[in-house]
């Protein structure tokens, strides 16, 4: 039931939101606040992506150093650990703030403060992968 309601008031937000051109600076409606922070999750995951092919270029080389070492074998292991690692920071990144979202159900503000929260969240993991030297 909660995913039903959910959805049908982001859409009805995203609609909103596609039927005039938003102010970010001084939006206050629900819907331009989403608008507005929708464009900031789109450029913080841009920066996620530019982050994690960065660490996964950082252990790629270092997988590299492993040549002609008992280590050889295992020279893409870094790369295989960091992809399956983020696959599951993702999974965890969009329960945890539907989640979050959901402690305003069945309000109008559950689909941005869910959004909110994977902005927050995208901007710690991007951190994280840029300390990956």
């Amino acid at each position: 039931m909660f995913k039903i309601v959910f959805i049908s008031i982001f859409i009805s937000l995203i609609s909103f939101s596609a039927r005039a051109e938003i102010d970010c600076e001084n939006t206050s409606t629900t819907g331009g606040m989403y608008h507005c922070t929708m464009k900031i999750f789109e450029r913080e995951d841009k920066k996620l992506n530019a982050a994690y092919k960065k660490a996964q270029g950082v252990l790629r080389d270092q997988g590299r150093s492993f040549q002609n070492s008992i280590w050889e074998d295992d020279k893409e292991l870094g790369v295989i650990l960091l992809r399956d690692a983020q696959r599951s920071w993702i999974k965890f990144r969009d329960q945890a703030c539907e989640a979050e979202g959901f402690t305003h159900f069945p309000g109008n503000m559950a689909p941005l403060v869910g959004l909110s929260c994977k902005v927050r969240l995208t901007i710690q993991r991007t951190e994280d992968l840029l300390a990956i030297k």
